[in-house]
């Protein structure tokens, strides 16, 4: 798995908040997309950076077993995760905290995060099924500081 930056990227974007909690809460979410890619050249996460309507919004795009629909909601409490059998790699390890934290941290800051997973358009039904094949974006976005 690989990381790659997408996009055109802002050059800065000034935020009001404790830089650590940032850090720490997309530092979840990028440990997250790489623990549940699929491992191999094809597969890798994407990131990219894009400030609009007052917010900065980070999307992390990662190909991998995905979440099931109904475990969509889980995995934004505390201890819920998004489990499924996987038959390509092992179980991977993890308390489901990541997710919430960096939900709470986002919002704090008038931010949201927002996580959508669907089965992957080249995936046949037998894939989706057997090795969970998903697309899985993740947008954690901040109100950007106003000078």
């Amino acid at each position: 798995c690989s990381v790659i930056c997408v996009g055109v990227w802002p050059e800065e974007v000034f935020v009001r908040a404790i830089p650590y909690r940032i850090r720490r809460a997309l530092t979840c979410l990028l440990d997250n997309a790489i623990k549940y890619s699929y491992f191999g050249p094809q597969f890798r996460v994407e990131v990219g950076v894009t400030v609009s309507d007052g917010h900065a919004r980070v999307l992390l795009t990662n190909y991998g077993i995905g979440i099931p629909p109904d475990r969509l909601r889980a995995i934004e409490t505390h201890g819920g995760r998004g489990e499924v059998a996987d038959s390509k790699r092992s179980p991977r390890l993890g308390l489901g905290l990541g997710v919430p934290f960096a939900k709470k941290t986002f919002q704090f800051y008038g931010g949201w995060l927002k996580i959508s997973s669907v089965p992957a358009h080249n995936a046949t039904r037998e894939e989706v099924a057997t090795f969970h094949r998903y697309i899985t974006t993740v947008e954690a976005a901040i109100r950007v500081a106003r000078s």
